[in-house]
């Protein structure tokens, strides 16, 4: 298959051997149909190359589609972000319906299965469930009221589910997530552009030329984040480390309130799906989901309802590391009392 990672650079490059994740499904016996567009060497979250071109949602033209999963590790597949950074660029499952979930990720997680305990069935009435409708800012929110809205009538469902008091967590590093995502990439890689574009890296004034005159080499995301990413960088080894620590501390933090049995349901997103190249302007729109890439956690993206302008609009179910089977479960009971999955195209 086609692995040129949306980048000119990379055009026509095919892979040489199935990477882990694709030997896995095909031995179970899926078939692959076809190769997903992607941003310009993943850099960015508007799906836009130059080599396939722009991936629209079929909600709105407009926008992009989004969509992110992750639990088994990159390797084989390029370009190679190296072994630190590729602890937080993973593959997973991604399906229509729910009960699709535990199978594809048994699937793609081959011997780490086991400690997912997938089988073991989940008793919701003994679940803690917390909850959060915005990212924790004290003046200016920019979770949309609609996407607080889809927090709320999940989190009623499951007061009646569970039959406890719901609890609300404030996760105030939900506001900075995104930097943090940027500064995780300098303290565990900081030659990461250096490995993904080569030593020289880029021009960006050149290549911002080249794209006025119709001949560009690379995307503006790229540009915007080749540019960004020295800002991120730490002058000494021993502040990398104090911020990785300070990751750990925010998980070991969350993962003691959680506990074994709870589950935390925050917007998905801040708001519906932002419009192509509008993450150029506010970069943060996937900082809610990035944040629990940072700290190793799963996460499952469902879908709860339709904004007034017919986006779909989802929350987000967390649980600590080892628990997905929760927020499968979870999952599961809200497809099941919202709706699930919405076709586009139909009306309110």
């Amino acid at each position: 298959m086609r692995q040129d990672a949306g980048s000119l650079m990379y055009r026509g490059r095919r892979a040489v051997e199935d990477a882990p994740c694709v030997a896995r499904m095909r031995a179970a016996g899926a078939i692959p149909l076809a190769l997903t567009n992607v941003p310009e060497l993943c850099l960015w979250g508007d799906a836009h190359n130059l080599v396939y071109g722009t991936t629209r949602n079929p909600h709105d033209t407009r926008r992009g589609p989004g969509g992110s999963s992750g639990v088994v590790p990159n390797t084989g597949l390029l370009p190679d972000v190296g072994e630190k950074m590729g602890e937080y660029t993973c593959v997973g499952p991604m399906a229509r319906f729910s009960e699709d979930l535990p199978l594809v990720l048994k699937v793609l997680a081959g011997g780490a299965a086991d400690r997912l305990r997938l089988d073991e069935e989940v008793n919701l009435k003994a679940l803690k469930v917390f909850f959060t409708e915005t990212e924790g800012s004290l003046y200016f929110s920019r979770v949309t009221p609609e996407a607080r809205q889809a927090v709320v009538k999940v989190a009623r469902r499951l007061r009646e589910v569970v039959g406890s008091k719901l609890r609300r967590l404030h996760v105030p590093e939900l506001q900075y997530a995104m930097i943090k995502w940027f500064k995780l990439s300098a303290a565990e890689d900081p030659d990461l552009f250096a490995k993904i574009l080569g030593p020289s890296g880029l021009n960006v004034f050149g290549d911002l030329l080249r794209i006025l005159l119709g001949a560009g080499r690379h995307t503006l995301a790229v540009l915007a984040a080749f540019k960004m990413a020295p800002a991120f960088r730490f002058s000494r080894r021993q502040d990398a480390e104090e911020f990785l620590a300070s990751v750990d501390a925010l998980r070991d933090r969350i993962e003691e309130t959680l506990g074994d049995n709870g589950v935390l349901i925050l917007p998905a997103e801040p708001s519906t799906a932002p419009y192509h190249n509008q993450d150029l302007l506010f970069c943060d729109s996937a900082g809610m989901t990035a944040l629990f890439n940072i700290l190793k956690m799963p996460a499952t993206a469902c879908p709860v309802m339709k904004s007034a302008n017919g986006l779909p609009l989802a929350v987000q179910v967390v649980a600590t590391r080892g628990n997905d089977r929760l927020c499968l479960a979870v999952a599961r009971e809200i497809e099941r009392h919202f709706g699930g999955w919405i076709q586009p195209g139909v009306p309110n």
